[in-house]
């Protein structure tokens, strides 16, 4: 007896979702197919529904039948993979069939190894090119005026980049190059031969550092905060006495300096891991330092603020700039600046402050 089998299906053009239940059912042990991305029966023993039922192109019979293309569709298949431009003089490589300009090919082969530029197939010689004349045509077929449609793509090219400032990044930046030289050039002028140093540099305790430090400012330099500005860092007297001590305590640095920065630097200094357990203190001494104390005691309407009188601990995000303006006497003074290492025993002055309410 002739064991039943299931005949393939037809190959209509309309398939249904009940033409394909009717079929499941009269399969026999069904089950989900493999090969399948979708979750569907094998009807046909390793085929798809797609294999099953594909169909061919009609062909194209009618001789008058035409298709359009963009000619930017047929750009892709005319341009150079080497200049990215229309293909002028057509060369095709032999081994590959790739297809470039004459004056491309025939130079990357004398400068480079010598090698496809699309595949990287190698070429033996320029022998092993030959002129394609007929690609040649046809590429005047579809540009006629090879040039001016060169000479528009250039133009509308140009006016997306300004429509979308895609120029501006390189001129902004152009501009701030020119910038930066000039004001670096201003400042190795008054600097007038000094070493200059990173963020945090050293300077040498020498006495004219000193005196210009302690020079009164004038009314026009107590408004201004300058660049570059004068501290120095001692060790807190309360610390232990073992705590690391700095060997040079005078240091000349830029006023955009963050304490955070101050930190690194020290522990670099002081030999040491991490500055996590460092602490930076600005002193009530600072009020006589920078002048503050005289001024208010000499006129009338100049008061010192509250916090100042006390010793208060920086956050890492301050900056010099800022400790400076807090005193409104200019830059032209030695900031004072303290470290230690005992949070537990040395108490934070501003924070007593606010505490008892003062």
């Amino acid at each position: 007896m002739a064991q039943h089998e299931v005949a393939p299906p037809r190959n209509p053009y309309e398939f249904t979702r009940e033409a394909y239940n009717d079929l499941v059912k009269k399969t026999p042990k069904g089950h989900v197919s493999v090969r399948s991305k979708y979750e569907e029966m094998e009807l046909v023993e390793d085929c798809t529904l797609f294999d099953i039922y594909r169909q061919p192109r009609p062909p194209v019979t009618d001789p008058n039948a035409t298709k359009t293309l963009p000619v930017r569709v047929l750009n892709a298949d005319l341009t150079c993979p080497i200049c990215l431009g229309i293909i002028k003089e057509t060369m095709v490589v032999m081994e590959c069939l790739h297809r470039f300009c004459g004056a491309c090919i025939s130079t990357a082969i004398r400068q480079n190894q010598r090698q496809c530029p699309s595949c990287r197939i190698h070429i033996p010689s320029k022998r092993s090119l030959r002129p394609d004349r007929n690609f040649d045509e046809l590429v005047r077929k579809i540009h006629p005026n090879l040039a001016e449609f060169e000479r528009n793509e250039n133009q509308i090219i140009e006016r997306l980049n300004r429509s979308r400032h895609f120029n501006n990044a390189y001129t902004e930046s152009t501009r701030m190059g020119v910038l930066n030289q000039a004001a670096t050039r201003r400042n190795v002028r008054q600097i007038k031969g000094r070493q200059q140093q990173e963020d945090l540099g050293t300077t040498t305790e020498d006495e004219s550092v000193r005196k210009k430090a302690r020079v009164a400012p004038t009314d026009a330099s107590k408004s201004l905060v300058t660049d570059r500005v004068t501290l120095r860092v001692l060790l807190h007297d309360e610390e232990q006495s073992n705590a690391p001590k700095l060997d040079r305590t005078l240091f000349t640095t830029s006023s955009k300096l963050k304490i955070r920065h101050l930190k690194k630097h020290l522990c670099n200094l002081l030999k040491l891991d991490s500055f996590a357990d460092m602490c930076i203190v600005l002193p009530s001494v600072n009020c006589s330092l920078s002048g503050l104390s005289a001024a208010a005691s000499q006129r009338d309407g100049v008061t010192i603020r509250k916090d100042l009188r006390c010793d208060q601990e920086l956050e890492d995000y301050v900056t010099i700039k800022d400790i400076y303006q807090q005193y409104s006497m200019g830059s032209a003074w030695e900031l004072r600046l303290l470290y230690h290492f005992s949070q537990a025993t040395i108490v934070n002055g501003i924070a007593q402050f606010v505490a008892n309410g003062a």
